[in-house]
């Protein structure tokens, strides 16, 4: 079998939360924005920013801000930052920041629950992003990067329950094979832009039997 190239992490296994206290600790529309603005900066060579430079982007006050970090950091998906913040004001780095959120199949009814309300409150924030991707669309009238580079379809597939889990594992691992800056610390080049994948529901869930 030949040696796999140690670069090519299409092979490598996802970190997935299950637990019901960490995926509530996401089901908040501030800590989803704070995810995201953290992973954003992340993949700009940024590393880290404090609770008011993160407020300033989420409209939330620096202390309302506190409390929503300690709680991601408590979770896990965050941590302090050292070199960076003094005494009055701590700066925070992402540490999580690719991951399958679901429940184990044979979990508590919390977990479902957490599971629902976190993918729920992720949705509702990445509609507004998507809305706002349309927008740069129309202004682009075609001549932009938005217009040249994003993927609107809509598609009905059928397949069995297996083709359906064969289907997610290769969708993974194509998602794994360009995510090639998981620590950050590359700043994209001129021509190089950071894009960010939406999806959810992307393919196959299975629709109602007709009555």
């Amino acid at each position: 079998m030949p040696e796999r190239d140690a670069s090519d992490k299409s092979e490598e296994p996802r970190v997935r939360v299950s637990d019901a206290a960490r995926m509530k600790a996401l089901s908040h529309p501030a800590r989803i924005a704070v995810f995201d603005y953290l992973g954003s900066l992340q993949a700009r060579g940024q590393e880290s920013a404090t609770a008011t430079e993160i407020s300033q982007h989420t409209g939330l006050s620096p202390s309302a801000m506190s409390y929503h970090l300690r709680t991601l950091a408590k979770a896990g998906f965050i941590e302090e930052a050292e070199g960076r913040g003094d005494k009055r004001e701590r700066a925070w780095k992402l540490i999580l920041g690719s991951f399958d959120l679901s429940a184990e199949a044979d979990g508590p009814p919390s977990a479902f629950i957490a599971e629902n309300a976190t993918v729920r409150t992720m949705l509702d924030h990445d509609v507004k992003e998507v809305r706002k991707a349309l927008d740069r669309r129309l202004e682009e009238q075609g001549r932009g990067v938005v217009s040249e580079t994003s993927f609107l379809n809509r598609t009905r597939l059928t397949l069995t329950k297996e083709q359906a889990v064969e289907f997610n594992k290769d969708f993974q691992a194509l998602l794994n094979r360009y995510d090639k800056h998981p620590d950050g610390n590359t700043v994209p080049a001129d021509d190089e832009y950071v894009f960010r994948m939406i999806s959810y529901f992307y393919v196959e869930f299975p629709e109602e039997p007709q009555r």
